[in-house]
């Protein structure tokens, strides 16, 4: 009996590790390689966080993030969680990056 056991739970162990990974979207990833590469120097490394200069970024709207980042404004009517004008636009992001970037900060 005890054998038997046995064997049902290193089945059960071995069956359960035996799943694959879900696929990440290549947008995502993109998203956040840009992510890495440009915003990390003043958000923190989790977008979920504050950073040291700016405020948590984890599901930032489309249009925030392309005003913002091409024209260093805010949308009509809304209000900045920080009151500090130290990001300046980076035109070198297309359209597509910041598409990117937004798929990565609206990632589960």
């Amino acid at each position: 009996m005890v054998v038997i056991i046995a064997l049902l739970i290193i089945l059960l162990v071995t069956v359960g590790g035996c799943t694959k990974p879900k696929p990440i979207d290549p947008l995502v990833q993109k998203g956040r390689t840009i992510y890495q590469a440009k915003c990390i120097v003043c958000h923190n490394a989790d977008p979920k966080l504050a950073g040291a200069l700016g405020p948590e970024v984890k599901g930032t709207s489309l249009e925030l993030l392309k005003l913002r980042i091409k024209e260093g404004v805010y949308p009509q009517n809304y209000t900045p969680k920080r009151t500090t004008k130290l990001m300046a636009p980076m035109p070198e992001l297309s359209d597509e990056d910041i598409k990117a970037l937004h798929a990565y900060l609206n990632s589960p």
